[in-house]
């Protein structure tokens, strides 16, 4: 993360939803966030199988220490979905 010139952005659909959602959405994702300068940890518990990911894109596949990521003077935004019933 320190290396990240341009800060860094945490983006986590939740423990559901990434794994339910279409290939085609989690692409255009990935596509977008490819066209950033910034910095992406994608908190992804999906198959990441035949996915493109950018070089900027870090998916990480297990717990995430989301409190200090999310200290980190370099993370900008956090891009979460919370599903509650």
């Amino acid at each position: 993360m320190n290396n990240a010139e341009n800060g860094v952005i945490l983006f986590s659909l939740g423990a559901t939803l990434d794994k339910e959602a279409p290939k085609h959405i989690i692409s255009s994702f990935l596509k977008a966030f490819g066209e950033t300068p910034q910095r992406i940890i994608f908190q992804f518990k999906g198959n990441p199988n035949n996915l493109k990911i950018p070089s900027n894109v870090k998916l990480v596949t297990e717990w995430i220490p989301q409190q200090s990521i999310l200290g980190n003077y370099l993370t900008a935004p956090l891009l979460v979905y919370v599903n509650i019933p």
